[in-house]
């Protein structure tokens, strides 16, 4: 994607969680440190820091894990949107792009990686497709911090120009350890430089 556009991202402006998030912490929140205790998190391990190396085995790893859970997906969209951990005792492989994502969260836990580094991402999909999640993988790049998103419609990690130039929205994302969710402030990184300029 090298003519992908110049692209800026960034989170700013609390945004209250989805329901569904409240409920996935209500269940989910005594094995996520990333659920708050406001919302039902029950966790004693720490977040950790907000990103991983920037090794690229750290993010294949995350990759690898991810492929996996896709792989044993077997779609399907839910009645009552729910997000779950996949996998779990009575809780099948059957799910949708919330339970991957939630899913791949808890198994890179156990892999070791920080709760800070991995965030739930909601975004817009192109051609009115609708609503989707997606998770970013926070590491350190060159010039400080850098989202990496890992999104079952994709095989390969994906940067957010890439993603905005194929017409996903970003919408809000997770602060683990937090209540609120911030919303994604995006736009050219062009248009960045000339205001900064001003």
């Amino acid at each position: 994607m090298a003519n992908a556009p110049a692209f800026a991202l960034a989170w700013n402006g609390d945004m209250e969680p989805l329901a569904q998030y409240r409920t996935y912490c209500q269940t989910y929140g005594d094995r996520d440190p990333g659920c708050a205790t406001s919302l039902g998190g029950k966790a004693v391990r720490s977040i950790g820091i907000d990103r991983v190396d920037a090794g690229q085995a750290t993010l294949g790893m995350a990759l690898m894990v991810h492929r996996q859970v896709v792989d044993d997906l077997v779609y399907r969209a839910d009645r009552e949107d729910r997000w779950e951990v996949l996998g779990t005792p009575g809780r099948g492989m059957a799910g949708d792009c919330d339970d991957v994502v939630m899913t791949t969260i808890a198994r890179l836990l156990r892999r070791g990686y920080p709760r800070a580094a991995l965030r739930a991402t909601i975004v817009r999909l192109p051609a009115n497709g609708g609503y989707h999640l997606i998770l970013s993988v926070r590491r350190q790049g060159g010039s400080g911090v850098e989202e990496i998103f890992l999104d079952d419609r994709h095989h390969l990690p994906m940067r957010p120009e890439q993603l905005a130039a194929e017409g996903y929205v970003f919408i809000a994302q997770e602060v683990p350890g937090r209540r609120h969710w911030q919303r994604a402030v995006s736009q050219p990184a062009l248009m960045v430089a000339e205001r900064e300029r001003n």
